[in-house]
């Protein structure tokens, strides 16, 4: 890297590695039906780690044309960071890169007239809705270098979407709903007021059910939510603190053998995946769960040196951070029945589209308790109405654990692809 002294790092530190970043989105946005703004911003920046003495230093700019006093800097700030005894991928390690498609121009005039044409859509069928909607694309540029010949340049591209609807009706009642989606390059956003509109027409009969024991479906959108809980301690860091669910039980059975849960960090056209972390460790799918069996965990450098492993390259930082594991793209195996199926065979049963104060659960034990935000009620193979004031408690390693059937269709959503699932029972209070 021109600018830095590498003669200065090679004689002070044991290894260092330089992650350069420099990206790119142009958000249009649409409040209260209309057209609000349109922007372009940028940032770029660079980080480097060092490890001296044993211990590592990080340190970072946002010029990345003066990077001459970044060394010393990092040098001196290693003193006082943690014992890390890992060694970096070398030049030779060999990465299977994502399948991406062709790059296709974001033009803001199409979009602007996509997002017309949404809003338009929903208006004809509710003109009192209130639409709030936004377009983005962006760009994300990286080179990663590192003491031990490592060279590895990404360039990816996203298009993302989002839709929020608010609909007051005559006796008060307030429904909120919404959509997104998230892609490589700019697609159609057709599916995005068919699918608002359904869910509104769904909701402007209600239904009431009594409190007990109760069937539950949840829509992807809501399994997103509900996965974040059973996915929580799935890292070695967790683990290796001592604060994690899932110590003591990699390799055993504990859910229904219906659910298999990978991530894949190589799936196909997403935005979000890649062939090296941002620690040069090469990527791989990996099945969490398989069968109901808990399989492993992800795990950056220096966790999977604490306990031994393999890293699994889910390393993931900014320039002006430090790395740690996180998630890529998740995706859940489908089953044999399609949505509409399941519905039909269903005598009583509630749906959730989204949750409301979940994040608020004790994680750790599973347990869960939350306010239906978007909920139906299923009877006789039928969706009737809407649920109103009513919320679900349960555990979520009891729901995985149970009966469960998995649909056959998937839908994605950001940094996922899920499908719906029916659980055997969970708590409603009415």
């Amino acid at each position: 890297m021109k600018g830095l002294n590498v003669d200065y790092l090679n004689s002070k530190c044991r290894w260092y590695d330089i992650i350069e970043v420099e990206s790119r989105s142009t958000p249009v946005q649409f409040k209260n039906n209309k057209l609000y703004s349109i922007r372009e911003s940028s940032s770029s920046g660079l980080g480097l780690r060092v490890n001296s003495g044993g211990k590592t230093g990080i340190t970072y700019t946002n010029d990345t044309k003066s990077v001459n006093q970044l060394t010393e800097r990092a040098v001196a700030l290693a003193a006082y960071g943690d014992k890390e005894d890992f060694e970096l991928p070398d030049g030779n390690t060999e990465y299977q890169e994502p399948v991406r498609p062709g790059k296709i121009e974001f033009c803001v005039d199409s979009e602007i007239e996509k997002g017309k044409a949404v809003i338009a859509t929903i208006e004809e069928k509710y003109p009192d809705a209130e639409i709030n909607l936004s377009i983005t694309s962006g760009s994300h540029g990286s080179v990663l270098r590192n003491s031990n010949g490592l060279v590895y340049r990404d360039e990816s591209f996203s298009y993302s979407a989002s839709c929020s609807v608010t609909l007051v009706l005559d006796d008060g009642t307030r429904i909120e709903t919404g959509t997104s989606k998230v892609a490589y390059n700019p697609e159609p956003l057709n599916g995005f007021s068919e699918e608002i509109v359904s869910i509104i027409d769904m909701s402007l009969k209600t239904a009431t059910l009594s409190s007990g024991r109760i069937p539950m479906i949840l829509t992807p959108r809501a399994l997103r939510s509900i996965l974040s809980i059973l996915m929580g301690g799935l890292s070695a860091e967790q683990i290796y603190r001592k604060v994690s669910p899932y110590e003591n039980k990699i390799g055993n059975s504990i859910f229904n053998k219906a659910f298999t849960l990978f991530d894949d960090p190589l799936m196909k056209d997403s935005p979000y995946s890649y062939g090296c972390d941002d620690e040069g460790v090469a990527s791989e799918k990996r099945a969490l769960v398989e069968k109901g069996t808990v399989n492993g965990f992800i795990a950056d450098l220096k966790f999977a040196s604490l306990m031994g492993v393999q890293p699994t390259g889910h390393s993931s930082r900014s320039y002006a951070s430090k790395p740690g594991a996180s998630f890529s793209n998740i995706e859940i195996a489908p089953g044999d029945s399609s949505y509409e199926e399941i519905i039909k065979e269903c005598t009583t049963a509630i749906v959730v589209n989204q949750f409301l104060g979940l994040g608020q659960s004790n994680t750790y034990k599973g347990d869960f308790s939350a306010n239906v935000d978007l909920g139906f009620l299923v009877k006789n193979g039928e969706v009737v109405g809407r649920l109103k004031d009513c919320m679900v408690s349960g555990n979520v390693f009891d729901l995985f654990a149970g009966d469960i059937r998995v649909s056959s269709d998937v839908k994605e959503i950001p940094g996922a692809k899920l499908p719906y699932i029916l659980f055997d029972g969970v708590n409603f209070t009415g």
